[in-house]
């Protein structure tokens, strides 16, 4: 807060590759970013993704290989449930992965809007998950 105003920043996602120690006070300005990657390491599902690709690629995985992963499954899965009618399905059916969230809306004007988004906020020299 300056001279009675409060402030609160948002900003890029590739944000999160970024040092702010420098800056003092960052954390009264709840830096609040985006992200479609936030990625569970603990999670058993994660860690057998991880060996698998591993082993069979000979590099870990990247985001996107977690990306892809998420995809498949919840459009695979639909499209395995319902055929070439999926799509009336997809605000029905939400869906938390590895590295995302599907959880659609349907507007006539201009289509599908995927709510799944996730933030960070950055808070003690790291961004965390809110």
């Amino acid at each position: 807060s300056e001279d009675g105003y409060a402030f609160k920043l948002y900003g890029h996602p590739n944000w999160a590759k970024l040092s702010f120690q420098e800056y003092q006070n960052m954390d009264s300005y709840e830096l609040t970013i985006t992200t479609s990657t936030l990625i569970d390491e603990d999670s058993a599902l994660t860690r057998k993704i991880m060996t698998t690709y591993k082993s069979k690629f000979g590099v870990d995985p990247s985001d996107f290989s977690y990306k892809r992963y998420d995809a498949a499954v919840y459009f695979g899965g639909l499209i395995s449930k319902y055929g070439s009618d999926f799509v009336q399905h997809l605000v029905k059916e939400k869906y938390a992965g590895v590295n995302n969230e599907f959880s659609f809306d349907f507007f006539p004007e201009w289509g599908y809007v995927n709510r799944g988004v996730r933030f960070m906020v950055y808070h003690n020299n790291s961004f965390d998950r809110k």
